[in-house]
C-alpha cells in the first residue's frame, strides 16, 4: 500500500456455516449493496467481518485481509465496501459440506478524501450492478484522476467475473430485473413492488404453462 490516500481490492468472505450463507441468496444481500467492515475480537484474535447495511455481519475475512484491513484502521482510515459477487462451492476432499460465500469491493482513505472515494464507490457499485467490474486496484495517476472528478471517473480495465473454480458456481454478479425493482420499491417507489411481484407471478405462470404443454397435464 504505497499511496496514502486510496486503498481497493476485490475480496472474498467466508460464511459461519450453510444456513447463514444461504442469506446471501436473498434480497437483503444484492449486488451493488454497500457493506461496512466490523472487528471482531474472539479469543484475543481479531478478524474484520463484512456487515450488511441491516447490521448483519454475514461473512469473515482471511488473516491477510483482516491484517490490511487492521493496520488502515489503526491509521484512522474510512472503510466500506460493496458486494460484487455470491457463489456456492460443492464439497469436496477438502470440504465435508458445501459452503456459500461473498466477494466484496473493498476501500479505504483517510477520513480527507472520504466524500470522493464514497463518490467514485457508487460509480462502481453502478457497474457493479449491470454486470461490469472496475478495476479498483488503482495507480497513483488513477487515484489522482479519481479524487479530482468526485464521481464522475471509471478506470477504462474491466476485469472478468471471479474465476468458475471446479465444483463451484457464480450465483450471484449483477442485479436481476425483479431485483432492480425490489431496490427501487425500498427507496420509495411503492409502484416498483407491485410490478416486481407481477413479473414474478408471470414467470411462475410461463413455467407452469411450459411444464403442462411438455408432460401433457
Amino acid at each position: 500500500m504505497s499511496d496514502m490516500r486510496y486503498f481497493g481490492s476485490y475480496a472474498r468472505f467466508s460464511t459461519k456455516n450453510k444456513s447463514e450463507g444461504a442469506l446471501l441468496v436473498g434480497a437483503d444481500h444484492l449486488v451493488g449493496m454497500e457493506y461496512s467492515v466490523d472487528f471482531v475480537v474472539e479469543n484475543g484474535k481479531t478478524t474484520a467481518w463484512a456487515k450488511n447495511r441491516y447490521g448483519k455481519n454475514i461473512g469473515f475475512f482471511d488473516d491477510q485481509v483482516t491484517y490490511r484491513l487492521d493496520v488502515m484502521r489503526g491509521r484512522g482510515w474510512s472503510m466500506f465496501a460493496v458486494l460484487s459477487a455470491v457463489g456456492f462451492t460443492d464439497p469436496s476432499d477438502e470440504v465435508d459440506e458445501g459452503f456459500y460465500w461473498g466477494e466484496v469491493a473493498l476501500f479505504a482513505c483517510p477520513p480527507r478524501y472520504e466524500e470522493e472515494t464514497r463518490a467514485f464507490m457508487g460509480r462502481v457499485a453502478e457497474s457493479l450492478i449491470k454486470g461490469k467490474r472496475p478495476n479498483v486496484d488503482l495507480s497513483s495517476s488513477s487515484i489522482d484522476a479519481m479524487l479530482a472528478a468526485k464521481g464522475d471517473w471509471l478506470p477504462e480495465q474491466m476485469l472478468p467475473t471471479p474465476k468458475k473454480e471446479k465444483g463451484t458456481a457464480i450465483l450471484k454478479s449483477s442485479q436481476t430485473l425483479s431485483e432492480k425493482l425490489i431496490e427501487q420499491g425500498r427507496a420509495g417507489n411503492k409502484g416498483c413492488y407491485v410490478v416486481s411481484y407481477a413479473f414474478i407471478a408471470i414467470v411462475v405462470v410461463a413455467i407452469l404453462l411450459i411444464a403442462k404443454a411438455l408432460l401433457g397435464f
